[in-house]
């Protein structure tokens, strides 16, 4: 793949919808927090090269407990998630060999743990560079492609995208990292992506606060909340929007993410639906979903993806997992974040 074809392939929202939505009067923008708001990276899906995935245990649902019935109403789910969350053992990830089907997905291997694409921005888009590079870590090879042997993936810093890689200031290098990527445009000129990297496998995880608050550092460093609806997340046409509530609720929400208990979020059961109507359906099957963009401190981003019914997740490549949270909570979020109520349960 050439230079220019990659940039292509990066994708994202375009950075004039960021702005619009920030210039937009007569809607009251959430600030918490300190500090104001600064540049963004996007989370976005990197095409760079195949990564052939399995899991280490050979089920999808790592926290299924066959042969247990497992069902889905939110109220049994946010009884059992809020109530005496579970630990679950989310598996290391493995190569598969060339025979596999798998994903596209940047990583970097550190430490002995891969790590993968949670988000990504543009140089030109970065106003803190010194708030964001931490240590010199080593320098990512980007030699690994689809047939790549299973030994390769045992190589400190072996990639599939080439630079320097970085520690994060203000997060632990066991979860976060990141790699300085240049290229080239399709007018000849040099760009550099900065792509952060998280290690989501191989980790124990209980409650919410173990990724949003332990890991990822929400409460308290979030300036500035956006929104996007699914549909124009899913068309990547923008039409980003500054939300409006109240911090009581944004707080009331943070406090019922530290404590609810995770999901898998692909689970379903054999002969029911999980929306009604929809056999074998997972909480991803509905158009009922919204997705927040926040906006940090240190001039980075996070982003969540909200669905119907409760259930929060944090965008990282690979990662299917939600909080399941009550919907008072929940409601008070989603509905100010343009939440669509359109599949009944």
């Amino acid at each position: 793949m050439k230079d220019h074809q990659l940039l292509d392939a990066l994708g994202g929202i375009d950075e004039k919808y960021i702005s619009q939505a920030s210039e937009e009067t007569g809607v009251k923008k959430l600030r918490i927090g300190r500090g104001a708001a600064a540049c963004m990276f996007l989370a976005v899906g990197i095409l760079l090269a195949v990564l052939l995935w399995r899991s280490a245990s050979g089920d999808p649902d790592p926290t299924r407990e066959a042969p247990k019935k497992q069902t889905f109403s939110p109220a049994a789910e946010h009884t059992a998630a809020n109530d005496s969350p579970k630990k679950i053992s989310i598996p290391a990830l493995e190569p598969a060999g060339a025979d596999k089907e798998g994903d596209m997905i940047a990583l970097v291997v550190y430490q002995g743990g891969i790590y993968t694409q949670s988000g990504s921005y543009w140089d030109r888009d970065n106003e803190k560079p010194d708030a964001i590079l931490g240590e010199y870590l080593g320098c990512a090879d980007g030699t690994l492609d689809e047939l790549s042997a299973k030994e390769e993936y045992e190589r400190e810093f072996a990639s599939n995208l080439s630079g320097k890689v970085y520690a994060v200031n203000g997060y632990d290098t066991g979860f976060r990292v990141c790699v300085l990527h240049e290229v080239t445009d399709a007018h000849g000129k040099p760009a550099a992506l900065t792509v952060f990297l998280d290690r989501l496998n191989g980790i124990s995880v209980s409650t919410g606060k173990d990724l949003f608050e332990d890991r990822l550092h929400l409460r308290g460093r979030v300036t500035s909340v956006l929104w996007q609806s699914h549909k124009d997340w899913d068309l990547n046409r923008g039409n980003v929007q500054n939300a409006s509530m109240d911090e009581s609720a944004w707080n009331a929400f943070l406090d019922a993410l530290d404590v609810g208990g995770f999901i898998f979020a692909d689970a379903r059961t054999p002969g029911e639906s999980f929306y009604e109507g929809h056999y074998m359906s997972t909480i991803y099957d509905t158009p009922d979903q919204t997705h927040l963009i926040l906006k940090m401190d240190d001039g980075t981003a996070a982003r969540l993806r909200l669905i119907k019914g409760g259930y929060v997740g944090f965008e990282a490549a690979g990662w299917r997992y939600f909080v399941s949270i009550p919907h008072q909570a929940f409601d008070a979020v989603y509905d100010s974040c343009g939440g669509t109520r359109s599949v009944p349960w």
